[in-house]
Order: structure tokens, then C-alpha cells, then sequence
């Protein structure tokens, strides 16, 4: 495999004995910089990590988790558990995107000018709002682009405009199977457009939810758009070509199943809708789930663990997600 000199040998570590067992514990998320009041991993109180600092500091690593260290375009460009996991992964630095953690709205504007190009006369959107990777009650500034690029196809012509909303941690994107209703309450707002909150635009339901005091972007319930008469605009029907686009799969793979699978009873889907349905990636490879995709993922050879296997070396990985 490769070249003549490729060798899967590993080389002997320079302090860890051989032939014991050896824990990588990797710290998601923690930063440390120049000490400052902004800085909490120096501000609180660390008792754990300062005596494993100093019990063994030469097994202490802070490897860079941002820029170009972890293949992204530049040192400007912010890291997150995505790149950095790839990186360790992979053994190696290969290209990333920066920008989006779970989608990118530049992408979003790509699939609605393709859509148009293409022929599509009827375009709906359902949006999930952040507030977790920027700031939070900073929904307007993001509904108000693709809005603008809708009200542009409007004109064309096209029934383009947005059918449905929710907070992102609230709505459609649950993690590792862990709460089954988001799903559910993304389901009844997607596909048979029906949420407890009714508006006739994606900008006035944000803004009037968010009076709410309490109201957080990722946490905004269920809401459907709906027209003159009360109708919702958009539900998802028999005939309709359906794309996911976020490219993070850990809260997408759970969707996907729902929009797939004809024999699925993790929610009371009340009907089926008979669709064409594509991720912007392909979320479970074991599972080859979707099996439409719109983008393949790189192939990455003779990665870490692959060496660890050809040197016979037993592994058990796990980890712990908030």
C-alpha cells in the first residue's frame, strides 16, 4: 500500500514505557491563552487538570485546534470538536471549510439560485435558528438574507418564501437519539405544517417570539407560516424533492431516518410523504444513510487508527456529549 518506503512500524516513544496501557484523554473546547478576566479555563478553579499538569507536564499537550494547524484556510479562520477530531483522526492536516459549524447560508443561497436555474417554481424554506455558534438574538440578521434572495425569485415568478421555523436545539435536530420529540415537533412543523405558533412571515415570528424575555434563539418552539386564509405555505407533500443541507451529521442523522425509512416508528410520523430526499452529505456511512447525497466525503487513507491496528495495539474509544 503506497509507496515502496511507506512502513506501518511505529516508532518507540521517547517516555512512555512500553506495554502499558495508555489513556489519550482529549479536552473538547478547552482554551487556554494569555490570562485574562474573559479567559475561564485560567479564571475557575481547575483542580483536576492542575494536578495532572503537574503529576506528568511532559504528557500535557495543547495542540492548536484552529487555523491552518487543522487544515482550515487560515489562522484567522476558528476551530471547533469537528476539525479538531478530523485532524486527530486522520493523522494528518487535510483542507476543511472554515465558517459553518452544522450548515453555511452562503450554501443555502447556492441551492436557491440552482433550484431557480434548474426550473423549480416552487421553492420552500425551513429554517433553524442559532444562537449557540453567534450570538444569540441575532436571527433577524441571518432570516433577513435569505428572505431578500426569496422576495427576488417572488418576482420571478416562483413561490419562494420561508415555511417553517424553530430554534435548532428545540426543533428537527436532536443528538444521538437522545430526545425522539425534537424530531417529532420538526416533523409537524416540516412536513404536515403544523406548530403551535402561526405568523405570515419567518421575520414577524421571530420577532415575536423573541419578545419573550426569556425567548433564545436555539430554544424558539415550532412555528409555521401560513397565508391569508390560515393555511400553512409549505408542508412537505408527495412529489417534493427535499435537501438537508447541514454537512454536520451527529443532529442530522436522525431526520434523515425519518425522511427515509418507510418502516419507521421512533415518532407518529401521521403520514409518509412520497419524496425525492438528498443530505448535503452522506451522515452515516454504515447505515449509507442517506442513500442520496449531494456531496461526497474525502477519502482519508492510513489514518491513526490504522496504524494502531497494524501494530497489533488493542484500542477502546469512548466519549461523553453533552
Amino acid at each position: 500500500m503506497g509507496s515502496p518506503e511507506f512502513s506501518w512500524k511505529l516508532a518507540d516513544h521517547p517516555r512512555l514505557p512500553k506495554g502499558k496501557t495508555v489513556a489519550v484523554v482529549v479536552l473538547d473546547g478547552w482554551g487556554e491563552a494569555n490570562p485574562h478576566q474573559y479567559n475561564c479555563t485560567r479564571v475557575a478553579d481547575t483542580p483536576t487538570v492542575d494536578s495532572l499538569k503537574k503529576g506528568a507536564p511532559e504528557r500535557w499537550r495543547l495542540p492548536r485546534a484552529h487555523g491552518t494547524a487543522v487544515g482550515l484556510p487560515t489562522d484567522d479562520d476558528t476551530g471547533n470538536s469537528e476539525v479538531g477530531h478530523n485532524a486527530l483522526g486522520a493523522g494528518r492536516i487535510y483542507a476543511q471549510g472554515n465558517g459553518g459549524v452544522h450548515s453555511r447560508l452562503d450554501q443555502l443561497l447556492l441551492l436557491l439560485e440552482g433550484a431557480s436555474e434548474h426550473g423549480a417554481k416552487r421553492i420552500h424554506v425551513h429554517i433553524l435558528t442559532d444562537g449557540r455558534d453567534v450570538l444569540d438574538r441575532s436571527s433577524v440578521r441571518f432570516v433577513e438574507i435569505p428572505e431578500n434572495e426569496l422576495s427576488k425569485l417572488r418576482e420571478k415568478g416562483i413561490d419562494a418564501q420561508i415555511a417553517s421555523g424553530g430554534g435548532w436545539m428545540y426543533v428537527t435536530m436532536d443528538r444521538y437519539e437522545n430526545d425522539w420529540g425534537v424530531v417529532k415537533r420538526g416533523w409537524d412543523a416540516q412536513v404536515l405544517g403544523e406548530a403551535p405558533y402561526k405568523f405570515q412571515s419567518a421575520l414577524e415570528a421571530i420577532k415575536k417570539l423573541r419578545e419573550d424575555p426569556k425567548a433564545n434563539d436555539q430554544y424558539l418552539p415550532p412555528f409555521v407560516i401560513v397565508d391569508e386564509s390560515g393555511k400553512a405555505v409549505g408542508p412537505i407533500v408527495d412529489g417534493d424533492a427535499v435537501v438537508t443541507f447541514n454537512f454536520r451529521a451527529d443532529q442530522m442523522f436522525m431526520i434523515a431516518k425519518a425522511l427515509e425509512y418507510e418502516n419507521f416508528d421512533k415518532v407518529d410520523r401521521v403520514r409518509f410523504p412520497k419524496i425525492r430526499y438528498a443530505g448535503m452529505l452522506q451522515y452515516d456511512g454504515e447505515l449509507k444513510l442517506p442513500s442520496h447525497y449531494l456531496v461526497s466525503p474525502p477519502e482519508i487513507e492510513k489514518a491513526s487508527g490504522e496504524y494502531l491496528v497494524h501494530n497489533g495495539i488493542k484500542t477502546f474509544a469512548c466519549r461523553f456529549v453533552l
